[in-house]
């Protein structure tokens, strides 16, 4: 039986484990290209399209770190339910900067702003998330982030910090 002949529901649970297959896999792509991959199963054909847009437990999994409209992209696909959501403080102030650049004002400028867009979706969309983990170095970042941090969160069931220094 060729792909195209298989039933969709098959179809939706090979999609399903190919995406808990990434986000278990090692540290081959990182995290914001896992998002990519999932976002390419759409690409296949139009049949698999509908299938991949009308389940949103395969959007489920959020990277914050992960440009914005691709962050919201997901939520919205997830149907705003039973979000995962990891965010790494480090990534957007260690990826591109060489070590001297990293200490200019105007880099950790920029980086206040990367947290402070994400403590703006944290604090909108809080209600929303099941699972919640946040990877950083050091604990400090903006106050916004902080305060997006004290939003209630009636269906959080799990909070996690990692003190680490590999990416997620």
């Amino acid at each position: 039986m060729s792909f195209n002949q298989m039933p969709i529901e098959v179809v939706t649970e090979v999609f399903q484990e190919y995406v808990v297959d990434l986000l278990t896999s090692g540290p081959s792509l990182s995290r914001p290209e896992r998002m990519n991959a999932i976002m390419r199963l759409g690409h296949i054909d139009k049949r698999t399209r509908q299938a991949v847009l009308a389940n949103p437990s395969i959007w489920r999994t959020i990277f914050l770190h992960a440009p914005l409209p691709v962050v919201e992209l997901f939520f919205e696909r997830a149907r705003q339910k039973q979000i995962r959501i990891f965010f790494d403080l480090d990534y957007k102030l260690a990826r591109g900067f060489s070590r001297r650049q990293r200490r200019n004002a105007a880099r950790l400028a920029e980086h206040e702003q990367y947290l402070s867009t994400r403590a703006a979706f944290i604090r909108k969309n809080m209600s929303s998330f099941e699972e919640f983990t946040i990877r950083g170095k050091k604990i400090q970042g903006s106050e916004e982030l902080s305060r997006s941090l004290q939003t209630p969160a009636p269906n959080l069931q799990s909070f996690s910090f990692l003190f680490a220094r590999r990416e997620m």
